[in-house]
């Protein structure tokens, strides 16, 4: 694998040294596929690591394991034109972990490259040491949504 790179202090970088915290590997057709952290044994397949919250239960919620042992949930909550977040991760007793806020679906007009998108990703305090956890399990939550898997 070959890196480009326009600063000096980069130019050390090796892929041996600075490994992924995680990767995510998903099916060509869409499909779920596999998630690995770095330091676990092996990959685990997707669907394992985040399973519905019930047999019958909405695609779109979904619990998982961390690493501090807790299990959480994400569920897409939202509406357009509600001003709720569209995501929630909470713990089993409802207490709020993250959110995504999606921006209201306005035309949008980005004057340059440098202007926010009015979306944002928020964890909430007491839960920071989760942030690799509580990306890695929103981007696949947001992939089912988009296959509508």
């Amino acid at each position: 694998m070959t890196r480009r790179t326009s600063r000096k202090r980069d130019a050390h970088w090796s892929p041996a040294v600075h490994s992924p915290a995680a990767m995510l590997e998903f099916g060509g057709d869409g499909s779920l596929g596999s998630v690995r952290f770095a330091g676990a044994p092996g990959p685990m397949a997707m669907a394992n690591y985040l399973r519905k919250t019930s047999m019958f239960g909405r695609s779109l919620s979904r619990k998982f394991a961390c690493s501090d042992g807790r299990e959480y949930k994400w569920v897409r909550e939202g509406s357009q034109g509600v001003a709720s977040p569209e995501w929630t991760c909470t713990t089993p007793d409802g207490f709020l972990v993250a959110q995504y806020d999606l921006k209201p679906s306005k035309p949008r007009s980005y004057p340059s490259p440098d202007t926010p998108s009015g979306s944002s990703f928020t964890i909430h305090d007491g839960f920071a040491h989760l942030t690799l956890e509580l990306l890695v399990s929103f981007t696949i939550m947001r992939h089912i949504q988009q296959y509508n898997l």
